[in-house]
């Protein structure tokens, strides 16, 4: 199977969106059987609609929009985590600095 081209900056756009409107199913953490089974129907409409906005791209299935939106959050989850970094090198530095123009 051909690997097929990585999703654009529009289309990932077009896949948050369509996953936004079903936020509460397909983030939900329950293992329960009517919620899973709703998570299944709830990717298949995402994975129509989004290959509807896609005519010209070749189809795309649930488990690579799955894939695209996991390594969305991961992105996502690993830049607010080097802001924070930063953030809180920022403010030791301030402190630092701050602490040291007392002493003189």
């Amino acid at each position: 199977m051909d690997r097929t081209a990585p999703l654009s900056q529009t289309q990932r756009m077009a896949l948050l969106n369509l996953i936004k409107e079903r936020d509460s199913i397909v983030n939900n953490k329950s293992t329960a059987p009517g919620i899973i089974e709703a998570k299944k129907r709830t990717w298949e409409e995402i994975v129509l609609k989004f290959n509807a906005l896609n005519p010209d791209q070749q189809p795309r299935s649930s488990k690579q929009l799955k894939r695209s939106y996991d390594h969305v959050k991961r992105k996502v989850k690993d830049e607010d985590r080097e802001f924070k970094k930063k953030i809180k090198c920022t403010t030791a530095v301030l402190l630092m600095c701050m602490n040291y123009k007392k002493k003189l």
